[in-house]
């Protein structure tokens, strides 16, 4: 354990580093015997976060595949089930599906919801795979369908405010109702500054999107090149640090 700390250090430190990181890897695998099943819970968790850290700041292409590697490595083996609870838990389920989503492995994100939901506890099951729903029929340009559910959605927790916001106005773009999606926008940032919303979020990545949005849509209206330009400056400034940046990068495709 000592040296997997060390190497995690030194290799979070700098975020391009993959020598010591790749040493972490084979530490933990080649010594699996030597954990119980709570500490190994535990210790895939950390490396699943520190592939999250690298992934966001390195080499993407890489760290996806080795972030996948040890998600799938952890569901085959059942290392998925919190081994106190006994259970998968809501935040623990959403964090693989929304890695699958963002790194554009939407069938993956399918299969996942239908063959992990029924493991989650009860109170959370329903909310947890209409959310899943919602954001697959987004991702499948489903847009009508969509925003149905999204309008229909009932649920008390502050972070699937935040993650539906954005695909609310992303709808509402996508169907060509500006003003909708402008009031949405509006709603949206008033909702951020409140503080409501779940701590868990990064508030620049949406506050991002917003701006973002609001110069997609001076595009749409104006149809000047000048505004279209605005707009991809805009998000190579941000780089990655913005939601549904894949979708962005398709207005710019487009």
């Amino acid at each position: 354990m000592l040296l997997i700390n060390l190497y995690s250090i030194i290799s979070l430190k700098e975020k391009n580093e993959t020598v010591f990181f790749n040493k972490i890897l084979k530490l933990f695998f080649d010594n699996l015997k030597l954990f119980d099943s709570e500490l190994i819970f535990v210790i895939l968790n950390y490396l699943d976060m520190s592939m999250k850290y690298k992934y966001r700041n390195s080499d993407k292409e890489l760290y996806r595949k080795s972030r996948f590697s040890i998600i799938e490595y952890t569901l085959k083996n059942g290392l998925h089930i919190d081994p106190i609870l006994k259970y998968f838990t809501r935040n623990h389920f959403l964090e693989y599906f929304n890695f699958a989503i963002s790194s554009g492995e939407i069938s993956w994100a399918e299969r996942y919801c239908k063959k992990y939901s029924a493991q989650i506890r009860t109170e959370d099951r329903k909310s947890v795979e209409e959310y899943c729903r919602i954001k697959l029929l987004f991702e499948n340009n489903e847009y009508e369908a969509c925003l149905y559910s999204l309008n229909e959605f009932q649920h008390l927790n502050y972070s699937y405010t935040d993650y539906l916001y954005y695909h609310k106005a992303a709808v509402y773009f996508e169907l060509n109702l500006l003003d909708e999606c402008i009031l949405t926008l509006d709603s949206y940032s008033k909702y951020l500054n409140t503080g409501k919303h779940s701590k868990v979020i990064k508030k620049e990545m949406h506050i991002n999107f917003i701006n973002a949005m609001r110069s997609l849509i001076r595009y749409s209206e104006k149809k000047d090149k000048k505004y279209f330009y605005e707009f991809e400056n805009l998000l190579r400034k941000i780089d990655s640090n913005v939601v549904l940046r894949r979708w962005l990068n398709s207005k710019l495709e487009n």
